[in-house]
């Protein structure tokens, strides 16, 4: 009986939930210059065309809204906006009436159909009490939260400030977790410093600012080139050649014969390294003389910036049955790198199905990996 309550009580908080998403999506429209061209003043915008073409050389096969996204991520822009609202939940940039801007979230228009959720209507319309007002800012949208996106996009933002010209005074806005993690701490504190104030967002509650500007930059930009070679190591750490990122069992989306597969790598020289044990000026010393690194998918991939040596090797595990994204193979590609992926077999439940789960764990056949290295 208690069971049946339980599900029961589990189905009508899911419609709730549905409805009020529903109610949400249907209350925002989406809005750009061309809408409110008094308001949003587009001041930067350049496409790499030929970028788009050198790292997507099959373009023509995507449809229409998959290719204006792919173009989305491949522009660099400054929009200004006057009189905008920063919703505290999400980050999003609203306006007049029930304008949501468009460009506040790089999904917010995603063509696989995972609309990024709207912010909730009834909040905003009884946000009275509980706004603060700035005259200006610079709204960083990025994720704050992942170490690849930090480096490969929230910094870049942060350094196109400069490089555009706007001006010393403007303070930069951040959510109220922006240095929640301690590589966000670490990179300020000890790798480059924040040269701009910063407005941190309250927790809850709405930013009113009177002139906003919002940038964007492409991940092959000069900045992550160059602050990533500018990283001295320190002569004092260890620094492998060859390198093993592990995933730890408990993490999720690692390897269920992990030991196995390190038992391999350690008879062939391999220094294994799981990156969330070390802080983040450790990690760019560890890769910064890496030639070869064998990695599970994840964000500790990206160290591979950091590495000073000629030539680089990445090998990239990820499990079968899953799209494979392109992060690390398109970071090679920027830095003259080598890049092999290797599938792993598909996760399979107790039923024997596919566990579509993204953090199930995943086997991989040792020969496979031998046969890898060895060609």
């Amino acid at each position: 009986m208690l069971h049946l309550l339980k599900k029961i009580k589990g189905y009508f908080i899911s419609r709730q939930r549905r409805n009020e998403e529903t109610k949400n999506n249907e209350y925002w429209q989406l809005c750009d210059e061309n809408d409110l061209p008094t308001q949003i003043r587009l001041k930067v915008n350049h496409i790499y065309e030929e970028k788009l073409g050198e790292f997507i050389p099959n373009l023509n096969q995507y449809n229409d809204s998959i290719v204006k996204f792919l173009k989305h991520r491949f522009t660099r822009f400054l929009y200004e906006i006057d009189d905008s609202i920063i919703d505290p939940d999400q980050g999003l940039v609203l306006l007049r009436q029930n304008y949501l801007f468009r460009y506040s979230h790089l999904l917010m228009e995603d063509p696989w159909g995972k609309m990024q959720p709207r912010p909730s209507k009834d909040k905003f319309l009884n946000r009275v009490n509980n706004v603060k007002k700035v005259e200006s800012g610079i709204f960083i949208r990025f994720d704050w939260t992942n170490y690849y996106h930090f480096l490969i996009d929230t910094v870049p933002q942060i350094e196109l400030c400069d490089e555009i010209g706007l001006d010393k005074d403007i303070p930069i806005i951040v959510p109220s977790y922006y240095a929640k993690h301690g590589f966000v701490r670490e990179y300020f504190e000890k790798i480059k410093p924040l040269t701009r104030k910063l407005i941190v967002m309250e927790q809850g509650q709405y930013l009113e600012v009177k002139k906003l500007y919002i940038v964007k930059d492409v991940f092959f930009c000069n900045t992550v080139i160059g602050y990533a070679k500018n990283v001295l190591p320190d002569d004092r750490t260890i620094r492998p050649k060859k390198i093993f990122i592990k995933r730890h069992k408990n993490a999720g989306r690692t390897l269920s014969n992990l030991e196995e597969i390190e038992d391999v790598l350690l008879k062939r020289g391999f220094t294994v390294i799981e990156p969330g044990d070390y802080s983040m000026v450790e990690q760019t010393n560890l890769f910064s003389d890496a030639e070869l690194i064998v990695s599970i998918h994840g964000a500790g991939v990206t160290n591979i910036v950091f590495s000073k040596a000629q030539s680089l090797k990445l090998i990239e595990i990820f499990k079968g049955g899953t799209e494979f994204p392109d992060h690390y193979k398109n970071l090679s590609k920027i830095f003259g790198y080598s890049y092999r992926r290797i599938e792993a077999d598909k996760p399979i439940t107790a039923t024997g199905e596919f566990a579509l789960n993204d953090f199930n764990n995943f086997y991989l056949n040792p020969t496979i990996l031998e046969e890898v290295l060895d060609s």
